[in-house]
């Protein structure tokens, strides 16, 4: 069997379950309608291809239907177009240096094939005519040592390896010398998979590649990270982990069989910018090749006969929470300070009622489903539901809704996520499964824990989620020497801007912003983008300490000056302190270095009920956010311009970072166009403080 067929074979189930459902969905009516968009969205969540890459799939659909309708739109081919222009562009295989060796580190927890696959890229080399070398530096366990040692003795590999239990380290440099000795084109370091921590695990990793690069500088020159393509969104997990302790260069998937759900890959590259660099259908020494995003987006989504595919073929479970998803995000903007819920009633295989959070207050997502089921005449004793939340278990403003499960005779509830509240945290999962309930957890979890972020770290750290947002040009420039700024980015971007304020509880500037652009800081219609009707108020706040805002300022002025806060210094002029809190909110703040101390501004924000706070600059209130480490989500809008200039005022201000070490980083990235434009957003990464 050829490698293409083995990728066929491996992707038959995952591939089946998405063209039927496709099908399915797309024939049902000659109309793109919410509910069809919502169960494409379930399909492509169900198949692992996460968030990003479903919204890109969805906004690629609905623009298509825009230009050309639904007769002759192939859904299945541009799902194709889009998940091989995310995979595509990138050198999928290894390029050794001019001279010297190449070192490879191969990481990966135990199980995943890395052994294995260290052997078959040095058998892959020496095809080449490249000579290479394994280093067996999986020395916690034994059978590693053994197993590397035997692939090197039928493939002909040499293999530097140390007593069982040796220092990885020292075993590496080891290799190295030999390497250099032997005249080797790569060395493949085979490394740990387990240790008795996470925490260790990562710390001896870190440890090989200071040893290596002590010997030969810049080295290990690929970082490769092995991953079991069988595993799901839990691969997505493991690569999170790894790129964060040792930047990772490439992905190599193995274990692709017929039961895989292959749209893991896909999430993975989308969210960590990471190639997929190799992938493995196989057992054999051959079996492991470059990778190629055509073929794959191909076999990922193509099966030989939609007409006769059973229903039973796509997981159920993950298709209905796809399906609670959708109908959380509905409410997106307005239930805070509550989460976002979504929830689906099914019974014999067919939904009998829907319901979400519409705002916090009102019932909850399982009782608005409860309720949808009646309204329908819909019997509820004996149904699943499929909740996006743990549902609650205690009397706030509604009444605990794990009292109307029992009383409704619900007899399966399948959640995606715990309560991420340490109080409550699988209390209410506990008294379902006490009332006879079956309870399951963790379907399309990682989807329902990245919906509701803010919220999950607010419940837990009572602060905001702090989301640093700026359009600048593409050499980070906000506005010229002279402070004109109107407008670097395009429309499509201010329309994405619009719809990031209305996720935001509150919307924070600094008072040299208000004295420049004198902005409204409100949730407004755009092309692109329709605000919400009868939408609750945004709290804006201005960081201003010496009461600088002028009092015929728009945030001061305008009808909505009821939601403005204005924060001034404990040494503001009294006399504009008291001019400013005849006409809006002013909160008196203590300094730090002559300027607002944040330390005590976000707790206090956060006891205020703010759960997500929009910083919407400019430089000098970014740059105080990022250096005392609040910041946890970048959204950055980049034009295609260059303005240059000292004078020019940057994104991020400040005197900057002292070190690289100290310096944030980014993960989870994730990238989209809007118009010309490019929107970046991503997780900050605030190092440990000594």
């Amino acid at each position: 069997m050829g490698f293409f067929d083995k990728l066929k074979s491996a992707f038959t189930k995952t591939a089946t379950s998405l063209a039927h459902e496709i099908q399915r969905i797309v024939t049902r009516s000659p109309k793109l309608t919410a509910q069809s968009v919502e169960e494409l969205e379930a399909a492509l969540l169900a198949a692992d291809l996460g968030l990003p890459m479903t919204q890109q799939i969805l906004a690629a659909v609905r623009k298509a239907f825009e230009t050309q309708g639904k007769s002759g739109l192939d859904f299945v081919d541009i799902a194709i177009a889009e998940v091989e222009r995310s995979l595509g562009g990138m050198n999928p295989d290894l390029t050794a240096r001019p001279d010297g060796v190449t070192v490879v580190s191969m990481v990966g927890v135990n199980g995943t094939g890395k052994t294995t696959t260290c052997a078959k890229l040095a058998k892959r080399m020496a095809e080449r005519g490249e000579p290479a070398l394994l280093a067996a530096c999986d020395t916690f366990r034994a059978a590693a040592i053994e197993q590397l040692q035997l692939w090197g003795s039928r493939l002909e590999i040499p293999v530097i390896a140390g007593a069982y239990q040796a220092d990885p380290a020292a075993v590496a440099h080891d290799a190295v010398v030999a390497a250099q000795a032997r005249n080797a084109r790569w060395l493949f370091i085979d490394t740990a998979g387990r240790l008795h921590t996470k925490h260790n695990l990562m710390q001896e990793l870190q440890k090989v590649h200071r040893v290596v690069d002590r010997k030969l500088p810049g080295a290990p020159h690929e970082v490769l990270l092995v991953l079991d393509g069988s595993t799901g969104m839990n691969a997505m997990v493991q690569a999170r982990e790894f790129h964060k302790a040792v930047k990772l260069t490439g992905l190599v998937i193995t274990k692709l069989d017929g039961t895989s759900k292959g749209g893991a890959v896909v999430a993975i590259q989308r969210e960590l910018g990471i190639p997929v660099k190799f992938i493995g259908v196989g057992e054999q020494a051959d079996d492991l090749q470059a990778f190629n995003a055509r073929a794959f987006a191909e076999e990922l989504f193509t099966a030989k006969d939609c007409t006769r595919i059973p229903d039973g073929c796509m997981t159920p479970d993950a298709r209905f929470m796809g399906q609670a998803l959708g109908l959380a995000r509905r409410a997106y903007g307005r239930t805070s300070p509550n989460p976002m819920v979504g929830a689906v009633l099914v019974r014999e295989g067919q939904v009998i009622g829907r319901g979400w959070h519409h705002r916090a207050g009102l019932p909850h997502a399982e009782v608005e489903a409860l309720a949808d089921a009646a309204r329908r005449g819909h019997p509820v004793a004996g149904a699943t539901i499929y909740v996006t939340l743990e549902p609650c278990c205690t009397q706030g403003r509604t009444p605990p809704c794990t009292e109307a499960l029992i009383r409704a005779g619900v007899s399966r509830v399948v959640v995606a996520a715990v309560d991420p509240n340490p109080r409550h945290a699988g209390h209410g999962l506990e008294l379902l499964r006490r009332a006879g309930m079956t309870v399951e957890s963790g379907v399309l979890e990682a989807e329902s824990l990245r919906l509701n972020e803010a919220f999950n770290h607010w419940i837990v750290h009572r602060t905001p989620w702090v989301t640093a947002k700026s359009a600048m040009t593409l050499d980070g420039k906000i506005a010229t020497a002279s402070g004109e700024s109107k407008w670097i980015t395009g429309p499509e971007s201010r329309a994405q801007a619009h719809r990031l304020r209305l996720g935001a509880d509150a919307v924070l500037v600094g008072v040299e912003t208000v004295l420049a652009d004198d902005p409204g800081l409100t949730v407004r219609s755009q092309p692109g983008f329709r605000a919400p009707a009868r939408l609750p108020l945004k709290r804006r706040i201005i960081l201003d300490t010496r009461a600088r805002t002028p009092l015929g300022c728009r945030l001061v002025c305008d009808e909505a000056r009821a939601s403005t806060m204005v924060v001034v210094g404990a040494s503001a002029d009294p006399e504009r302190v008291a001019a400013l809190r005849e006409r809006v909110t002013v909160v008196q703040a203590p300094e730090r270095d002559h300027r607002i101390d944040l330390n005590w501004l976000l707790p206090e924000l956060g006891r205020l009920g703010v759960v997500s706070l929009l910083v919407e600059g400019g430089g000098t209130v970014l740059a105080a956010l990022f250096e005392a480490g609040w910041v946890h989500r970048t959204a950055f809008f980049y034009a295609p311009r260059i303005l240059g200039g000292d004078a020019s005022r940057r994104a991020v201000a400040g005197q900057g970072f002292r070190s690289l070490a100290e310096a944030p980083t980014l993960s989870e990235v994730e990238s989209r166009r809007f118009g010309d434009d490019l929107f970046i957003t991503a997780r900050v990464v605030v190092p440990p403080r000594p």
